[in-house]
């Protein structure tokens, strides 16, 4: 893969059907609109958000002040409805119904592959939404306590069945509310991710791991110590890739990682891994040091995606004027590696968008920024 173009599932078509002025599903994209994604050359698509949401998610985040202020600022005619819940928090491995159907995505997977194009789509090794159906039928999966520890620790721990179970966490964060914590030391559980990810297959190409250096078994047991029990020889990732390969020796495993665990995570089997460090010079205008950083990681590079943004951060447009915002489109564009384009980037969008929300404002077209990407695109073909 070159050229990834991500889109955020839910906002898409949420514009689509405004758009179309009646409803549009995954299989009913107009197919100007996938003209419109290939146009650059693209490659393959991610369809961030697609697997279906999580009403327990959703109230949750409904009652977060602090989200709800931020999408009220977004969306200025904000109702609640407008908050469906987190893209990873999910509930099941299945198409969100608002989205469409299993078969409307093989559909459009059939399309998309008649422009030249693949179709990756999310795995959220970490965590669950709190009513995945494993949280009551195998609670062995999750990092548990006691009951009375939801009781004791309502911000770290959530009752479900007869099991306190972890809310889902980074170790350098706040722990998130609406998310399960899953324990990558469980066998069970290790074998589930390979029937889910085969599942997840047959519908696909391959996924975009979230988080995925928080499976580590280095990092994991550093999280969780005794929670987690005992630390077993294989790594996670390592059992599961392989368990997948073994079928579809061609799915590609796309991670999103940092803390610098990009080799780790590609000698156990990931094709391509986020390049943050890279991106971090960049909307600062350092090119320079990106390029020594692009050097001293020589043999990664086939393996790294660059990117200037993504759904987790900020829109460049919003962060760099013209000048940088050129220099550094060319540059990523220019390097031998995988690139990571994100929907409304290449018409200037400036608002960044929540994972928990259904719909996007508005935003016209920047012709500074059109023109720019344009010349960048067209000057090296």
């Amino acid at each position: 893969m070159k050229n990834i173009y991500e889109i955020n599932t839910a906002t898409w078509l949420y514009r689509l059907s405004k758009e179309q002025e009646q409803p549009v599903t995954l299989g009913t994209v107009p197919d100007h609109e996938l003209a419109r994604i290939a146009r650059f050359g693209m490659d393959c698509v991610w369809l961030m958000g697609i697997w279906q949401r999580s009403e327990v998610a959703a109230e949750i985040s409904r009652s977060d002040e602090g989200l709800v202020q931020e999408v009220r600022a977004l969306l200025p005619d904000y109702t609640p409805e407008d908050i469906i819940g987190s893209a990873y928090a999910v509930k099941q491995y299945t198409i969100d119904s608002r989205f469409g159907t299993a078969d409307e995505l093989q559909q459009l997977r059939a399309r998309l592959a008649e422009r030249g194009m693949k179709l990756i789509l999310d795995y959220v090794p970490n965590h669950t939404a709190f009513d995945h159906p494993w949280t009551l039928s195998n609670p062995e999966y999750y990092i548990t306590d006691t009951t009375e520890r939801a009781v004791q620790e309502p911000s770290h721990f959530r009752q479900c069945g007869e099991h306190a179970i972890a809310n889902g966490s980074d170790p350098t964060l706040a722990a998130w509310p609406d998310v399960a914590q899953l324990n990558a030391f469980n066998a069970g559980y290790r074998d589930a991710s390979i029937r889910t990810i085969l599942d997840i297959a047959a519908l696909c190409d391959g996924v975009r791991c979230d988080m995925s250096m928080l499976l580590l078994n280095d990092i994991f047991s550093s999280a969780w110590k005794e929670r987690a029990g005992d630390r077993p020889e294989q790594e996670y990732w390592d059992v599961v890739i392989r368990g997948v390969k073994q079928h579809y020796p061609e799915f590609v495993f796309m991670a999103e990682t940092y803390w610098d665990t990009e080799e780790r995570l590609v000698s156990l089997g990931f094709d391509y891994c986020y390049d943050k460090r890279l991106y971090d010079q960049l909307v600062v205008g350092n090119i320079a040091e990106a390029a020594q950083h692009y050097e001293r990681t020589a043999a990664m590079r086939t393996h790294m995606v660059h990117f200037l943004e993504n759904h987790d951060e900020p829109r460049i447009a919003s962060l760099v004027g013209a000048d940088v915002h050129h220099h550094a489109a060319a540059y990523v564009h220019s390097l031998h590696s995988t690139h990571l384009w994100h929907d409304g980037q290449f018409e200037g969008f400036r608002k960044k968008i929540p994972v928990h929300v259904r719909r996007a404002p508005a935003e016209q077209t920047d012709a500074e920024v059109a023109a720019l990407y344009n010349e960048v695109f067209t000057s090296s073909n």
